[in-house]
């Protein structure tokens, strides 16, 4: 569009408009704090309205929901049993499941699976109880057949500790549980996810005869085990996420301890084989004593590019400056940005119309920020020129010059 000098009676309005459907596009950048406090935001996905729906640690509640610029539409009830969110997926009736841990009984403290509606209201809830292990599940899917899978760590009767999966109907029933791993060492999951074929891949660290290394395994639907794969490499592995790449592969995203810690992805095709490693720090950083690198999530583009949300976190608890690292598709850096503000992501995905969505915890409370892939974060972006309108016909006519 272009925009008139030469009479503000007629070029303001065109001015104002421009800057009005901007500040109200689905793709306007934002930052938002939801107090009080210590309030964390500990996974976020995004609705089929466009809108945004968070799991964590809230101010009596487990999960806020917002529309597409942040702004918040409803808090859920506090889970049962004083749980604490870890994760939630959409339903597909357009309601929320969560899972929670930290359900307190008398037998100790359990995982809970909650199911919302679309308003917030609390459907149904399943407590599922573990084998000598407090807790144990760790993610939670909705899965194309309308049902849900959790996935975590259980004990067999040796106290090994495995790979568990727990099937749920719409109802919250309880289908199956699956246990499996490479005993006798012990598999501490981390996520879950579900390929387009209804398969599904479950990602975490496996501890063995004093190793700690990053493992696959794949299953059916049903969750009979089709592969388990372990990747040894130097150093001890921690996994936190897990993708399907653009090119039908994985992508484990973790940290390795080498002194210092440092970022670790790890890409395999669709069947498990390893493509390639990478170990970094993430755009050159140093990490100093006393501190920690932080960096929990991994998001790839449309172009096959992946970006690490990162910061360095001192032992004081003090919010350092959330930064962006470019990778290309083989996990070589291209640059680091910074997003001009300061807290720690706990997890990222891309949206709908492109951009990132990073959810996380910042001075004041949880946050919830909204940029695209350049680390900007942008209330407003006009796109145009400015010409010197001779004539006075708010229009661009041939032999007029941009100002």
């Amino acid at each position: 569009m272009n925009i008139s000098r030469t009479n503000q009676s007629k070029w303001l309005p065109v001015l104002l408009f421009m800057v009005l459907s901007a500040a109200t596009g689905w793709s306007q950048s934002f930052q938002k704090i939801y107090a009080p406090q210590g309030s964390v935001a500990r996974d976020v996905v995004q609705t089929s309205d466009g809108g945004y729906c968070m799991a964590g640690i809230f101010q009596n509640s487990g999960v806020v929901r917002t529309n597409a610029l942040g702004v918040s539409l409803w808090s859920g009830p506090a889970l049962p049993g004083s749980a604490q969110a870890l994760a939630l997926a959409q339903a597909a009736d357009g309601g929320f499941i969560v899972l929670g841990e930290g359900y307190q009984t008398t037998g100790g403290r359990k995982s809970v699976v909650v199911k919302l509606n679309a308003s917030g209201s609390q459907q149904w809830q399943s407590v599922v109880d573990n084998y000598k292990l407090p807790n144990g599940l760790k993610d939670v899917i909705a899965t194309s057949d309308g049902k849900y899978v959790a996935a975590g760590d259980t004990r067999d009767s040796q106290l090994v500790q495995q790979i568990w999966l727990v099937k749920f109907d719409a109802d919250g029933t309880i289908l199956w549980q699956k246990k499996f791993g490479d005993a006798p060492g012990d598999e501490q999951v981390s996520q879950v996810l579900e390929l387009p074929n209804g398969n599904l891949v479950i990602s975490g660290t496996l501890r063995t005869n004093g190793s700690t290394d990053f493992f696959m395994a794949k299953t059916d639907a049903a969750g009979a085990q089709i592969w388990y794969k372990t990747y040894p490499k130097t150093g001890r592995q921690q996994a936190h996420d897990l993708i399907a790449t653009l090119d039908g592969g994985l992508l484990l995203m973790g940290e390795t301890t080498i002194n210092p810690t440092q970022t670790s992805l790890l890409k395999t095709d669709a069947n498990g084989q390893e493509d390639w490693y990478q170990s970094f720090a993430p755009g050159g950083t140093s990490t100093p004593a006393n501190s920690l690198l932080w960096a929990t999530t991994v998001v790839e583009d449309g172009a096959g590019n992946l970006y690490l949300p990162f910061n360095v976190v001192n032992v004081s608890g003090d919010y350092a400056e959330i930064n962006l690292v470019k990778l290309d598709e083989f996990g070589f850096e291209i640059w680091k940005k910074s997003f001009n503000t300061t807290g720690q992501i706990w997890q990222a995905t891309k949206t709908a119309d492109g951009n990132l969505i990073l959810a996380g915890e910042s001075t004041g409370g949880a946050t919830l920020i909204k940029a695209n892939f350049d680390a900007e974060i942008y209330t407003s972006h006009l796109v145009g020129s400015i010409y010197h309108d001779v004539n006075g016909d708010c229009a661009f006519t041939a032999g007029e010059e941009p100002m």
